[in-house]
């Protein structure tokens, strides 16, 4: 009997991906209940736990492309330390202070404030 083959293509589609991982993932859960039952041979076991650790090689392996497939598409969109900092200080330039009433600056004894 031939084994199918868990090696997920290069040009696997995300959502292709998604269901290998969770596929994988169930192949995982079954083979940590099997082995828990406690009814295996030793034989048997460690066969099951290779397979397992081969398996959870192939979630890893997916998870790192997911993982580069982010940073590829994030890249784009994050904006360097001094470009940033430049925008998160000059907030106000684009906005208008927000207005406090004339109860809340008086009970606490302060004058009304402008930002």
């Amino acid at each position: 009997m031939a084994e199918e083959s868990t090696g997920v293509p290069h040009a696997a589609s995300p959502l292709t991906s998604i269901e290998e991982y969770d596929r994988l993932v169930g192949e995982i859960e079954a083979i940590v209940e099997r082995l828990e039952s406690g009814d295996l041979s030793l034989a048997e076991a460690l066969l099951e736990y290779q397979r397992g650790v081969e398996l959870i090689r192939l979630c890893n392996d997916l998870l790192d492309q997911a993982e580069l497939r982010i940073s590829e598409l994030s890249g784009g969109l994050r904006l360097n330390r001094e470009s940033e900092t430049a925008f998160r200080g000059d907030y106000r330039r684009y906005f208008s202070p927000l207005e406090a009433t004339d109860e809340e600056d008086t009970e606490d004894g302060n004058e009304p404030s402008n930002c």
